[in-house]
């Protein structure tokens, strides 16, 4: 996990020390996750592992980018993590358990827990 330690330090020394990245907004950079996921699709379908692999980092650079451009809007990037974490717990909590179970429990455990997500909005 050094690896993306390093990855993150480098996205904050980008938001101050680059001016482009500076001055970038969650709605102004939206575009460019697009661009991304969009590339990332291409180099799945064309199964090119170092392409895919090449792709994979980009989103990555973009998604964390993107996670500390809204904490510099008011959305704390602890909070987007906890949520993440709390909503896979929910969604996937035989993972947590240790239970095994089966691909069709799987779905049924993530659609209900999206369901009452939703209900819960």
């Amino acid at each position: 996990m050094e690896n993306l330690k390093e990855l993150v330090e480098l996205v904050k020394r980008c938001r101050t020390h680059c001016p482009w990245c500076s001055t970038q907004t969650t709605e102004g950079f939206l575009e460019h996750v697009i661009s991304e996921v969009k590339e990332l699709g291409e180099a799945i379908k064309s199964k090119d592992r170092d392409a895919i692999s090449g792709e994979l980092g980009d989103l990555l650079w973009v998604t964390i980018m993107l996670v500390h451009i809204a904490d510099h809007e008011g959305l704390s990037a602890e909070s987007v993590i906890r949520e993440v974490n709390a909503k896979m717990r929910r969604r996937k909590p035989y993972i947590v358990t240790g239970e095994k179970v089966s691909l069709d429990k799987a779905m049924e455990i993530w659609n209900a827990a999206k369901k009452g997500e939703k209900a819960g909005k």
